[in-house]
């Protein structure tokens, strides 16, 4: 019998959140995923991004930034609106409550009902140059998924307000 001398890692059920670090003297901002599920085709539409848009204007606690709709998830950038801050996944949860309620009868496709996964994953940009990185890689993700040829060809995108680092 062989043993390996690798050692297992635990796996992680679920994202770790970090608490955002305010970092000489600049904006916290995070780039945040939330996903749906089962995975499939159902928030690209344009019902759901008049509700997403809507929906982040209304919950004013953290204030959202550039975004990209996916199929079945969101990328965006957020920046806490007000000190000290709601806590992140308390907002997360106001938000996607408010889009459910929205959203109402249309909460499905094709006759499919879709739920959101319980927990989002989230990552502090550290400086200019890490945004750039993560928006270069949401505004490719609809051409890297084949959906559309030049990311700009992708309806489900655009800035709810300009947040700066």
């Amino acid at each position: 019998m062989v043993r390996s001398c690798q050692k297992e890692y635990p796996r992680r059920k679920h994202p770790a959140h970090m608490v955002p670090v305010e970092r000489q003297n600049r904006n916290i901002l995070l780039f945040v995923t939330c996903a749906i599920h089962p995975r499939g085709h159902f928030l690209a539409t344009p019902d759901f991004h008049a509700v997403f848009l809507d929906a982040c204007r209304r919950a004013d606690a953290w204030r959202t930034g550039r975004y990209v709709i996916m199929p079945d998830h969101v990328h965006f950038f957020c920046t806490p609106a007000r000190f000290p801050a709601v806590a992140l996944r308390a907002w997360l949860r106001f938000l996607k409550e408010r889009i459910t309620k929205q959203l109402g009868a249309t909460h499905q496709s094709a006759g499919k009902p879709w739920r959101w996964q319980a927990d989002a994953w989230d990552t502090q940009i550290r400086d200019g140059e890490h945004y750039h990185e993560k928006w270069l890689y949401v505004l490719n993700n609809p051409v890297r998924a084949g959906l559309v040829g030049k990311p700009d060809q992708w309806p489900f995108q655009g800035e709810v307000n300009t947040l700066e680092l």
